[in-house]
């Protein structure tokens, strides 16, 4: 095993007693790995990268795209994100397991042997009603100002898309996740799906709905790329 770098991009090299190269990403981390044949040149092994280079590329930008989520044991001290804001996580022994905001704290308070799936649980289900109380505002304002209307919406968790959109069901699905994205995040990705309804690709007429209903949509957009700090 080796390492190859082409255009400031640095590889894993393998190679095997194949016919064909190949090229592999993992999700996990985005490090590239490359597959040869024993027989293969160097110079035949780099034409073949520099050809795979937008892909990679494509892909690394995929990743990035994709929320992750970080591995809690949910005990005081860890930090969770509530609507764009970091808080100090607090867990404590009460009589009922409920999860609110108590400034600068989240505040978990869970019976005595709560297990960390059940805490966890506890909080997924309070980031679904902090949505729930929000969206129907947010989707009642850009129904009106947009002139569409939906026939249903709801909260799911979900790991490569924001949201999405049934045209022929008008019925849009908003990702929990937004839960920990600021309030312009959640209304970008409403607006976003309410356009559809208007048009049903991203081309040049979507675009300037966006920018007419959402001007920052872009730097918006961008920002939900990034993941969320620790």
């Amino acid at each position: 095993m080796g390492t190859i770098v082409i255009d400031n991009i640095g590889m894993q090299l393998e190679r095997k007693p194949i016919k064909n190269m190949y090229l592999r990403i993992k999700a996990s981390d985005g490090k590239v790995k490359i597959t040869a044949p024993v027989s293969a040149s160097d110079i035949e092994i780099r034409n073949f990268v520099v050809s795979k280079i937008p892909w990679i590329k494509r892909r690394w930008k995929k990743i990035a795209e994709k929320p992750h989520p970080v591995t809690r044991n949910y005990v005081t001290g860890e930090t969770l994100w509530l609507l764009g804001k970091q808080y100090l996580l607090t867990v404590q022994h009460g009589s009922v397991n409920k999860a609110f905001v108590q400034e600068p704290d989240i505040i978990l308070q869970v019976r005595n042997n709560t297990t960390k799936a059940s805490k966890a649980k506890i909080i997924e289900t309070w980031y679904r009603d902090v949505l729930k109380k929000i969206i129907p505002v947010v989707l009642g304002k850009w129904e009106k100002t947009i002139g569409v209307k939906t026939a249903e919406w709801r909260i799911q968790n979900m790991r490569t898309k924001w949201g999405t959109c049934n045209i022929r069901e008008r019925r849009i699905v908003l990702n929990l996740q937004l839960a920990k994205r600021s309030p312009e995040c959640l209304e970008y990705v409403i607006i976003h799906e309410l356009i559809h309804l208007l048009e049903k690709s991203h081309g040049a007429q979507f675009k300037k709905y966006m920018d007419a209903y959402c001007p920052a949509w872009k730097m918006i957009k961008k920002s939900l790329s990034i993941n969320l700090p620790d």
